[in-house]
């Protein structure tokens, strides 16, 4: 049995110009409802792994889903909420009157959440829970159908991986560029 992993194509989502905090739950709305650039290049491994996967499944957003059809030709079989990429926390009204540009936000805003504070989000701890789930499922769903491929995001694949690993799964391959990563797990026949 395999489960692969690959994160979605580059957001058509560009906007950097600087925001201040209170903007950045506009910017992080809109980044949601893009799509991708379709013309960056694709790691040959990571379109073999969505072609050829008997299960195809992506989180319900929109560059997930589009990541799915642009690599594999077809719609994913399964979009579902639970493969969401983990939020990012609102920063403090304190920070109101600062301008940073929108990486910038999201690279401290996610510290921050590593770190417990998750204003306005799901928490780490519930993050955990719920990759703990995704886990599951993807385990049951590729027990039925042997080799499936999560289209999704880079902190929550890597979270569902964490709980593959402990579940006895085994890192067999990675194929990685920023946008486009591949990683693949296996577990043998007992």
């Amino acid at each position: 049995m395999e489960i692969s992993f690959i994160r979605h194509g580059r957001s058509t989502w560009t906007n950097q110009h600087k925001i201040t905090a209170s903007e950045l739950r506009t910017w992080i709305l809109q980044y949601d409802q893009s799509g991708i650039i379709t013309e960056a290049p694709v790691p040959v491994a990571s379109k073999t792994k969505a072609i050829k996967a008997s299960l195809l499944v992506t989180s319900d957003l929109l560059r997930s889903i589009s990541s799915a059809t642009h690599l594999s030709g077809r719609s994913p079989d399964v979009a579902d909420g639970l493969f969401r990429e983990v939020e990012i926390p609102a920063p403090p009204t304190l920070f109101n009157r600062i301008r940073l540009r929108p990486g910038t936000w999201l690279i401290l805003m996610r510290i921050a959440w590593l770190f417990g504070y998750s204003n306005h989000c799901e928490s780490k701890v519930a993050a955990t829970k719920r990759a703990i789930a995704a886990a599951e499922l993807l385990v049951e769903f590729a027990e039925q159908h042997q080799s499936i491929t999560l289209i999704g995001h880079g902190i929550f694949n890597k979270l569902i991986a964490k709980e593959l690993l402990k579940r006895g799964w085994q890192n067999e391959k990675k194929h990685s560029t920023k946008h486009w990563a591949c990683v693949s797990y296996v577990r043998r026949s007992e």
